[in-house]
Formats: structure tokens, C-alpha cells, sequence
């Protein structure tokens, strides 16, 4: 009686260890866009733009993967034309 008692806790906890145990949740490696006094819009299409005071811009899908389409403000701008 006293060894089925000790196996059916044993079973017990292992099993409350087990329903606890969890795989750690991967961190998401965020691409850094510096973009200063940022403004963020999301599109009807789901793509989400940043916009800075000094015409820097990115895009993203998801927030964190993001691809710089703009650097400032100099020859070469693709938000304004002639600067």
C-alpha cells in the first residue's frame, strides 16, 4: 500500500512537471532603423511605413523586419525629387 502511495505521487508530480515545463520562447532579432521623430502608418495591404524629420523611411510587414528605402534628405532622395 505504501509503495503503490509513493508511485502515484511520483507519477503525480512528474506529470505537474511536465505540464509546466515550456520551451523558451524565441526572441525576435529586430534590424535597427534609425529614423529620427519617427511617424508610423499602416497601409490597407497590411505594410506598415516610418517616416523621420529628416527623411529617412523604412517599410515592414511585420514590425520587425524592416528595409530602409530612404536615408535623408540629400542627392539621391527618393522621397522628394531635386534635393
Amino acid at each position: 500500500m505504501r509503495f503503490r502511495w509513493l508511485w502515484l505521487t511520483l507519477t503525480f508530480m512528474l506529470a505537474a512537471c511536465a505540464a509546466f515545463a515550456q520551451e523558451e520562447p524565441e526572441i525576435p532579432s529586430f534590424r535597427r532603423v534609425v529614423i529620427h521623430d519617427p511617424s508610423v502608418i499602416r497601409t490597407a495591404d497590411g505594410m506598415y511605413y516610418i517616416y523621420g524629420s529628416h527623411m529617412a523611411a523604412a517599410k515592414s510587414e511585420n514590425l520587425i523586419d524592416w528595409e530602409v528605402f530612404s536615408r535623408d534628405a540629400q542627392a539621391g532622395c527618393t522621397l522628394v525629387d531635386n534635393v
